[in-house]
């Protein structure tokens, strides 16, 4: 299964303006299991009505989010242990271009918390064939 590891802004950031990141708002919900960077306790405060988190949960069918907040602290110690997970995506407190070096470094997907591109899981079509330009 693919795992989303996310800071509790940037989460709520995609999920509260999803028609903005509507890619990213699909794979939260239908594609991955979500980490946040919280402890367990602040995890179930963050379950009442009205919060983005509880919002999620519940438009989720009641599917929990996880609290991870020491893996957080030790991805921000040392990046490398981002290889430990390389079916993964990290929403992590770095600018975009820091995010990209560790990307381009470690080869798993970091994304800053600047500006959320939207578009980079999305498929491109395959090329037309030949023929499809014949008219």
């Amino acid at each position: 299964m693919f795992t989303v590891y996310a800071e509790k802004e940037i989460f709520e950031n995609i999920v509260v303006f999803n028609d903005e990141t509507p890619h990213w708002y699909s794979v939260f919900c239908n594609h991955s299991e979500v980490c946040l960077n919280l402890t367990d306790d602040e995890l179930t405060q963050e379950q009442v009505p009205g919060t983005p988190i509880f919002e999620f949960i519940k438009a989720n069918g009641g599917r929990d989010l996880i609290a991870l907040k020491d893996f957080f602290s030790s991805i921000y110690e040392d990046n490398n242990i981002i290889l430990e997970k390389p079916r993964s995506v990290f929403f992590l407190n770095y600018s975009n271009a820091e995010a990209e070096k560790i990307q381009n470094d470690l080869g798993v997907i970091v994304v800053g918390k600047e500006v959320i591109e939207d578009e980079r899981l999305k498929g491109e079509s395959a090329p037309k064939s030949r023929s499809d330009n014949l008219v």
